[in-house]
Parts: C-alpha cells; structure tokens; sequence
C-alpha cells in the first residue's frame, strides 16, 4: 500500500489508516498511561484523535491468537495523561524590525574594518 507515490502517501486516507494501525498497537500492548508529544502543526490531528479512541467497526483477527475480535466490546485500557505541544505555531502576527540602507551599509563597514564574521 505504501509503494505508491508521494501523493498517495500525503492522503488524508493514509493517516488514518496509520492512526488505525497505532490504535492496535496501544490495545494489544501493556502501555497504559501515555503522554503525547505533539511537534509543530499536525495535518487531521483531530481526526487521528478521534480514530485512536473509536473502536473499528470491521470484525479482525486477533495478532497473536486466532481468535475473531470485535471491538465493539472491547474496551480501551491505554489513555494519554499529557498531550504536550511543543514548536506551535504563532496565531498572532509578530513584525520583525527592519533596517535601512543606512544602517546596512554601517553594518557592513564596520564588519569590514573589525573583520568579524556574522
């Protein structure tokens, strides 16, 4: 499925099945207690959060024994104590300060005469 190309791969359907397949993961795992670190700006993040938490509607194997598992009974035992963003995007417009001619031609000649290295 992921031999595809690049746009395939940047679907919003590919990160829902990723998210399906983590979601597996954290059941059948002894993991219980999490903390989510979140880096800069995820694409569909509630989506994913929704599709962690929602049981799948189709009827699977279990991975490790042979047994026919419905999730529709089966509860979640893993749970995330912390969601941590970190490098968020700012929501506010920040002006960054600007200089003259003036003042880069300064800045130039006393580099030029110190010999510093920006």
């Amino acid at each position: 499925m992921f031999l595809k190309g690049k746009s395939f791969i940047r679907n919003k359907a590919v990160y829902l099945v990723t998210a399906l397949f983590l979601r597996k993961i954290l059941l059948y795992s002894a993991f219980r207690g999490l903390t989510l670190f979140v880096k800069r700006q995820p694409l569909y993040f509630q989506e994913i959060i929704n599709t962690l938490f929602k049981p799948v509607i189709s009827v699977y194997k279990h991975p490790f024994n042979e047994s026919i598992v419905d999730e529709k009974f089966v509860s979640n035992q893993y749970y995330f104590n912390n969601i941590i963003f970190g490098l968020s995007k700012n929501y506010t417009y920040n002006k960054t300060r600007r200089r003259g001619r003036l003042k880069r031609r300064i800045m130039k000649r006393l580099v030029k005469v110190n010999n510093v290295l920006d």
